[in-house]
């Protein structure tokens, strides 16, 4: 004689067992049904549904908010990466590599460059072409930190107004980009290893000549 069949009350599943009225399946179900469901709302669609206590647990939702399906984690997910470009004002959603992106366009950001360097303190009327090739000539066409041709006058005080020769030093355009980047750390570096146009300015140095037929 078979076991007489009962429907489990959590899968729904078909199953025979020899015990007086089951009411699972298995040990599975039977955890399954001692956690009480959460009833939460989808942030993507607004629909109720159940969901484990587990799923709430920040370690495994960071968000705190689980979806009813992946299509509405995902359109929740874009809604939260949708910003509004300051130039233009239209809304995007930028790429995962760029995550951090403000402009919805390489076009946007050049403007936003431009408006930038335009609304910010410019050179002063003695930092000329003359003062930028003598400090090219007294560093010999080199970079002051790894020795590569440069071309690049740096303030080290970041002073656009202050162009003495202790203050200026010339750099490649890959460590002049690496100065800006890490300003804090170089503040008195190139003071303290020599390193300014001030120091090269010397009776004795060899490209003296070349500074006098200026």
């Amino acid at each position: 004689m078979p076991a007489p069949m009962y429907i489990c009350e959590v899968c729904g599943k078909e199953f025979c067992s020899w015990n007086p009225k089951p009411r699972f399946c298995s040990v599975l179900c039977k955890a399954r049904a001692q956690v009480k469901n959460t009833t939460v709302s989808c942030p993507g669609c607004g629909k109720l549904f159940q969901v484990k206590p587990y799923r709430l647990d920040p370690k495994r939702c960071p968000s705190g908010k689980p979806a009813c399906s992946r299509a509405c984690w995902i359109e929740y997910h874009r809604k939260l990466r949708t910003f509004q470009c300051p130039i233009c004002g239209r809304t995007f959603t930028p790429k995962r590599k760029e995550l951090g992106q403000k402009y919805c366009s390489k076009r946007c950001m050049g403007i936003a460059y431009m408006q930038n360097a335009l609304s910010s303190t410019l050179y002063a009327s003695d930092f000329t072409p003359l003062l930028r090739k003598v400090v090219r000539l007294l560093f010999e066409g080199h970079c002051a930190l790894c020795g590569k041709p440069a071309r690049s006058v740096h303030h080290i005080d970041a002073d656009k107004s202050n162009n003495g020769y202790g203050n200026l030093t010339l750099l490649c355009k890959s460590c002049h980009m690496h100065v800006h980047r890490n300003f804090a750390s170089y503040i008195g570096y190139f003071t303290e290893h020599d390193l300014t146009a001030s120091v090269k300015l010397q009776p004795n140095h060899k490209c003296l000549d070349s500074l006098l037929q200026i």
